[in-house]
């Protein structure tokens, strides 16, 4: 981990933000980037991993992309609704 330190105004030191020199930070992030970062994942928390982005910044970076036209990919939700659907009634109560 790397720290960004600065000083505060009483002249101590301050440490803004610990980064990981293996993740870039958000600002670094080019449109490009983005788009392979994206296009290459699994998921939204492997983008997250690989850019350094919050879940919210991710979602709303692709949401805006996708609007501008930039075909990016859909994830898989994470609930099977309908094997969901039909354990809940497997396990339903007879009556």
């Amino acid at each position: 981990m790397r720290r960004e330190i600065t000083r505060g105004t009483n002249g101590a030191p301050v440490v803004l933000q610990e980064t990981s020199p293996l993740v870039p930070k958000a600002a670094d992030v080019t449109p490009e980037d983005f788009v392979r970062a994206w296009q290459a994942a699994t998921s939204v928390r492997e983008v997250m991993d690989k850019t350094g982005y919050t879940y919210g910044t991710t979602q709303v970076r692709a949401s805006r992309m996708r609007k501008m036209g930039i075909p990016l990919k859909r994830f898989k939700k994470y609930m099977d609704v309908p094997g969901l659907v039909k354990l809940a009634t497997e396990l339903a109560p007879k009556s």
